[in-house]
């Protein structure tokens, strides 16, 4: 981590790696809100927001496989609760965070909105009407070719 990088950084005989740049981040938080039901209730006409999270989930590794993303974009389905949290219930709500990062901001701002269309799409798909606020956002740096300027991280 950046806080054991002070003055130790360097001994030891630990590698030094150079970071070529700060990935920008876009952090998004989705709010879904399905029909509860009895886990042993028809499938047919289910509007369960755990399926569409889960079709979020593998989404978004799909679209990075695919090359809708660089090779260096980041994704991911983090923080997630659902209501209510119960074994044999279909949840009600599902509240779910998107993380996105890459360096470069416009690629990250195209990734957002492709992300939030596949999100909506999935949603619809049950009949769910997502409501999706940012959290979060910042720019990527990329770091001066001068490897002797560029910040140091010790290799684990």
């Amino acid at each position: 981590g950046q806080m054991d990088q002070g003055a130790r950084r360097g001994e030891g005989g630990r590698r030094l790696g150079l970071v070529p740049a700060i990935a920008g981040r876009r952090l998004t938080a989705v709010h879904l809100r399905g029909h509860s039901t009895h886990a042993a209730s028809r499938m047919q006409g289910r509007r369960d927001p755990m399926a569409a999270v889960a079709h979020v989930a593998f989404r978004l590794e799909e679209l990075w496989k695919s090359g809708a993303f660089p090779p260096d974009f980041s994704c991911t389905v983090g923080r997630i609760a659902c209501r209510p949290n119960v074994g044999i219930v279909v949840p009600e709500e599902i509240d779910f965070t998107v993380d996105l990062r890459h360096v470069d901001v416009p690629t990250l701002v195209r990734g957002q909105e492709t992300v939030e269309a596949m999100v909506a799409a999935c949603a619809a798909e049950r009949g769910i009407q997502p409501e999706m606020r940012p959290l979060s956002a910042s720019g990527g740096v990329r770091m001066p070719g001068d490897a002797n300027n560029a910040p140091r991280y010790e290799a684990r």
